[in-house]
């Protein structure tokens, strides 16, 4: 019985150590959120891209997919839009703007976002509203740089 009883003790008190090494005793808390891909260029009206959410957590430190769980949004109407959780389709090749993903974990709200482009930007003829780009020696600058 006390051979038993001891076994019980030893099997708790493991049990309880192994609980608080691993989560810190701690509630698991967002502490950033990264869009994949970082950006995106549409080169027609109609392309679409999936996004995804990637989420850093501590207590314990994690990253997992947040994707289904995060509000999505953009700061540009008329170049995108957001159909399904985060497929984003081109609305104009015109343009520019950020697609923003958030989440809001007690007490702070949590957002990454990506940078979205139109492949039309800086062609005048194509986008007659948006600033010429070329330089003075007659050849043209990016308008976003490549995101690596």
């Amino acid at each position: 019985m006390n051979r038993r009883f001891l076994s019980i003790v030893f099997l708790i008190a493991t049990a309880t150590v192994l609980l608080n090494t691993t989560s810190c005793g701690f509630n698991q808390h967002l502490v950033s959120i990264q869009v994949e891909p970082p950006g995106a260029t549409f080169n027609s009206v109609g392309a679409s891209i999936v996004f995804k959410a990637m989420g850093t957590y501590e207590h314990p430190p994690e990253t997992k997919d947040i994707t289904n769980i995060v509000t999505w949004s953009v700061d540009s109407q008329n170049l995108v839009t957001i159909t399904n959780t985060s497929q984003v389709t081109a609305l104009s090749i015109c343009g520019s703007g950020n697609l923003y993903a958030s989440y809001y974990d007690s007490p702070n709200e949590v957002t990454g976002s990506a940078f979205l482009t139109g492949g039309g930007v800086g062609n005048t003829t194509i986008c007659p509203d948006q600033p010429d780009l070329r330089n003075e020696a007659g050849g043209s600058r990016a308008a976003v740089k490549p995101i690596r």
